[in-house]
């Protein structure tokens, strides 16, 4: 287990924040099982920068607050595993492919295989399912509806995350060991 300093917690709130903002304000289709934001990108860097531990709290107290604060609703908790899985598993891959690819995580190849398979499992299909758990609603149906969106909110959420990890700025304020971020051993 990682020692917890005030750089991950100051991380963690940050990315916490931005997930917040990203997906219950900067909303650009939202009804009631459709949503197309870019707030799990701010989740999946924590999970990246600080593991996969950090980006599950991440990924639950951004949906646990953003319910809250901004929805004016309780969460739904099976929904808010999906948001636990979609911070811990990029922070695992972060911590799988560490050193085995040039420039770690900030490979194209290693970020498109991370958030593939991040969306399908998270999103894809545990949402889908816990939609038609919430609305009693057909889960063939509603993963038909989501389909498109889904896929256009993995490809959105790719290239966010490799132009922000191949610019360098976050790595160089959040580059940790355990990201599999950092250039040249530092």
């Amino acid at each position: 287990m990682r020692k917890i300093n005030l750089r991950m917690l100051t991380g963690i709130a940050m990315f916490t924040a931005l997930a917040i903002v990203f997906t219950r304000i900067l909303v650009i289709i939202n009804t009631d099982t459709l949503r197309l934001t870019i707030g799990n990108v701010p989740i999946m860097l924590c999970g990246i920068f600080f593991g996969p531990v950090a980006g599950a709290i991440c990924g639950a107290l951004s949906d646990f607050l953003g319910c809250i604060l901004l929805g004016g609703y309780m969460p739904y908790l099976p929904m808010t595993l999906s948001m636990i899985v979609i911070g811990a598993l990029p922070g695992v891959s972060a911590m799988l492919f560490k050193g085995r690819v040039k420039n770690g995580i900030s490979n194209i190849f290693v970020i498109s295989i991370t958030v593939a398979v991040t969306e399908l499992i998270a999103s894809f299909f545990w949402k889908t399912l816990c939609l038609s758990w919430l609305y009693s609603s057909p889960f063939i149906a509603l993963f038909a509806e989501r389909a498109l969106i889904n896929v256009i909110q993995t490809v959105t959420e790719i290239a966010l995350l490799y132009a922000l990890l191949k610019g360098g700025q976050l790595v160089k304020m959040f580059g940790t060991k355990r990201g599999g971020t950092e250039k040249n051993g530092k």
